[in-house]
Order: C-alpha cells, then sequence, then structure tokens
C-alpha cells in the first residue's frame, strides 16, 4: 500500500514521542512502525480519535480529482486517479471470480 500518511508527522507536531503514541495505542514500541507504514482501518479510526483529527489528515493531501481511500478484504487502497480506481476493480472482480470458481 503506498498511502503517504501523515500519522508520525502529526504526533511530532502535538508533542508526543513515540513511547507515549505506542502506550496510547495500548501497543509496543516496536509495532508503532506498521501503524505509520500499512494501518488497518481500525487503527486509522483509532489514531484519528487519540490524536482527535479526522481520518483524512491522516493522510497527505494532493491535487488530484479523484482522491480517497478504500479498505478492501483488510488493505487499504489509495484511488487517486481513473487507472487506480479500474485496478482495485480489476482486483475485486478477479477475487470474486475466484470465489465463484
Amino acid at each position: 500500500m503506498n498511502n503517504n500518511l501523515r500519522i508520525k508527522e502529526i504526533i511530532r507536531e502535538k508533542g508526543i514521542s513515540v513511547n507515549q503514541f505506542a502506550e496510547m495505542l495500548g501497543i509496543e514500541r516496536q509495532n508503532v512502525y506498521n501503524v505509520f507504514t500499512k494501518p488497518t482501518f481500525q487503527r486509522l479510526e483509532q489514531c484519528s480519535e487519540l490524536l482527535n483529527v479526522p481520518i483524512s489528515e491522516l493522510f497527505e493531501k494532493d491535487s488530484t480529482e479523484i482522491n480517497g481511500y478504500v479498505e478492501y478484504k483488510g488493505a487499504i487502497y489509495r484511488i487517486s486517479d481513473l487507472q487506480s480506481f479500474q485496478n482495485l476493480s480489476d482486483i475485486i472482480s478477479n477475487n470474486n471470480k475466484q470465489i465463484e470458481e
């Protein structure tokens, strides 16, 4: 998942150390890296609540016309253009075909 998360930047802005953030999340410090790089949607919701920011603020902004994130089967996909939307659609379609077979 390539998502350009800002969680580490936000905790720095709020004066929260990585150790403090790990405690807030109820996880070990060494597991915080996964939160910074490939969190689940549930973990994003938790970060949003703990940091008192909307989930959208956890991601870098860009100027594309299409901009969003979709969770599918536990993975978060960034939709930034028609091609990335089509790629996700293909993944879902292929997955559904495999289930039908």
